[in-house]
């Protein structure tokens, strides 16, 4: 059911509820397959062929999209392309994406599943206390492997 600006007054609160929900749940997956088209994208360089000089110019120019919402994403498709776990929360509402750009610099291979099962359904400030408990283990961890080479 498509719902205009003025159809949404005249639905009784359940209705409205509803809506909302199927929204929520359509952007979810909008969000995640954008997600990964911006990852599909930029890994074949595709904004190249359009004289862009990078993925963040591309859709700025092309797409209109503003600085903030391009850097974003473009991080959130990175790391997820990274660790593919995070397309998968996105789609399911487990990880937002300013989850996702707080949580980049401190997964590794070795702690990303472990991090982001702790991350799921948390909030941003939640995240944040994430973050500082484990953004010092992050650094012991590369510090311990730049002295092992």
């Amino acid at each position: 059911m498509k719902s205009t600006s003025r159809s949404l007054p005249r639905l009784n609160d359940h209705a409205l509820r509803q809506r909302f929900a199927a929204l929520v749940a359509n952007d979810r997956q909008t969000t995640a397959g954008l997600l990964r088209c911006i990852d599909e994208i930029d890994r074949r360089k595709l904004w190249a062929e359009d004289a862009c000089s990078s993925m963040f110019a591309w859709c700025v120019k092309f797409y209109r999209m503003s600085e903030s919402m391009v850097s974003k994403r473009l991080r959130a498709a990175r790391t997820a392309r990274a660790y593919p776990l995070v397309f998968e929360m996105v789609e399911r509402g487990e990880l937002h994406l300013t989850g996702i750009t707080q949580l980049a610099a401190h997964l590794t291979e070795e702690n990303h599943r472990a991090v982001l099962t702790r991350a799921k359904h948390l909030t941003m400030r939640e995240i944040e206390h994430l973050v500082a408990e484990i953004a010092p283990r992050c650094e012991q961890t590369r510090l311990a492997a730049a002295a092992q080479r």
